[in-house]
């Protein structure tokens, strides 16, 4: 009986360490495929348009608190697309339709420029209007404001300085791209780089600079930004201003540096699409460089069509993205920008309101005058959501994900539990 105890013993070893190499292998295994859990994610805000699927008229600004994934609400009482948060998280600037009933767009006449505060118009925040026509803001580093008025297929650059209520104190022409660049028939959708040194602008008419190109302003000069094929359009400028992306359709989101940048790479992919049929539009990057977003969809509708809105972190240094994680799914989502705290002076996430600009500080007059919906028009009143009630027109529970589980759906199974019920099962299964 000794003998065979030890026999045993001996013969049992191996599947003792078997077990725990397994146990390892499963461990490594499930560490690599774990993504970005909501809690890797960083403090801040993200805003985007959200619409129905179908119907381009009903797209809103949205925000949502991270990294929880909370308080998700309309900042805006629509049609509104390409918003852009400010450097010190107080306002949101994007473009509203001219006309009701759903706009292209790539009707670049057919918007107009607002800001509005973070908090939104259900908690004291005014829509300002800045101009009467205008389309893809940017922002300077001390605050400025700077957007695209059409002129024919190309583009008049504005930039405005704002007091802290909103009102437009300055404003003045930047460039007109058709008198700089007249051999090129089309240039629009430009986003200037924070030190107002370059811009990114969609290109067109020429087939060896269709695409998008990073334009040195002085003296003018185009450079290549990425082409994907011909589709590139899009484009954002990275808030260190030392590179651009743009959208590239089913060659994804690409990458080039700035013109000034020596020995500067072009046409790179950032992300891929995430599987055959599906394409990459309305890219987005945090405040902070360290986290970028795209749309991903088989819809070939950008305006309305089903658009999931993806996050991935960033090495800024090499442009390597990684850990793919849905943010948003469920009806149109679409033009992303990430808020971090910590990269400017703007309200805390866990505040319900904020001490950003509202309509008691003097925002409710703009350069043209704001717009104060009635405060029930998006879904309760004024203060509904400090008080933890339901915006009626937020995003529902299966539109906003949660570690790639619905918000008040629970949450799925976390790394330790998984870890867990594998060790179970190894044990389970040696019994045997």
């Amino acid at each position: 009986m000794l003998a065979n105890d030890r026999n045993q013993t001996v013969f049992r070893r191996p599947q003792i360490h078997g077990s725990i190499a397994y146990f390892i292998a499963v461990l490594a295994a499930l560490l690599i495929s774990t993504p970005i859990t909501a809690q890797a994610l960083p403090k801040g805000y993200l805003v985007w348009s959200k619409g129905d699927l179908g119907k381009s008229s009903s797209r809103k600004i949205y925000r949502m608190t991270l990294p929880n994934k909370t308080d998700v609400r309309a900042l805006t009482s629509g049609e509104d697309i390409g918003c852009q948060v400010s450097p010190d998280g107080k306002w949101v600037a994007y473009a509203k339709a001219k006309l009701s009933g759903g706009t292209d767009y790539h009707s670049f006449h057919m918007w107009k420029i607002y800001i509005v505060g973070i908090e939104g118009i259900n908690n004291g925040a005014t829509e300002i209007k800045i101009d009467d026509s205008g389309y893809w803001p940017s922002w300077s580093k001390s605050g400025a404001l700077y957007y695209n008025q059409a002129d024919g297929k190309h583009s008049t650059i504005i930039k405005v300085t704002l007091d802290s209520a909103g009102k437009v104190t300055n404003k003045k022409t930047v460039l007109s791209t058709k008198l700089e660049f007249p051999s090129i028939p089309e240039i629009n959708e430009c986003f200037m780089a924070p030190d107002g040194s370059w811009y990114a602008g969609r290109t067109r008419g020429i087939t060896s600079k269709s695409g998008v190109g990073a334009y040195l302003i002085t003296p003018p000069t185009w450079n290549l930004l990425g082409k994907a094929g011909t589709s590139g359009c899009m484009p954002y400028v990275a808030p260190g201003g030392t590179w651009g992306f743009h959208a590239g359709s089913n060659s994804g989101i690409r990458w080039g540096d700035a013109p000034t940048v020596p020995n500067r790479k072009q046409d790179q992919q950032l992300i891929a699409p995430k599987g055959s049929g599906y394409r990459c539009y309305h890219p987005g990057i945090s405040t902070d460089e360290k986290w970028v977003m795209t749309g991903q969809s088989k819809d070939s509708d950008q305006n309305a069509g089903a658009w999931e809105i993806y996050i991935y972190a960033l090495d800024a240094a090499t442009k390597k993205t990684s850990g793919e994680t849905p943010l948003l799914t469920g009806g149109f989502n679409g033009w992303p920008h990430l808020y971090v705290l910590g990269s400017g002076t703007g309200p805390s996430p866990d505040s319900s309101t904020g001490p950003g600009p509202s309509a008691d500080s003097g925002g409710g007059s703009g350069a043209d005058g704001g717009v104060k919906p009635n405060p029930a028009s998006d879904g309760g009143s004024v203060g509904d959501d400090a008080a933890g009630s339901t915006n009626n027109n937020a995003p529902t529970d299966d539109n906003v994900l949660t570690g790639g589980c619905a918000v008040g759906g629970g949450d799925a199974p976390g790394p330790p539990l998984l870890l867990l019920l594998a060790l179970l099962l190894i044990l389970r299964s040696r019994r045997r």
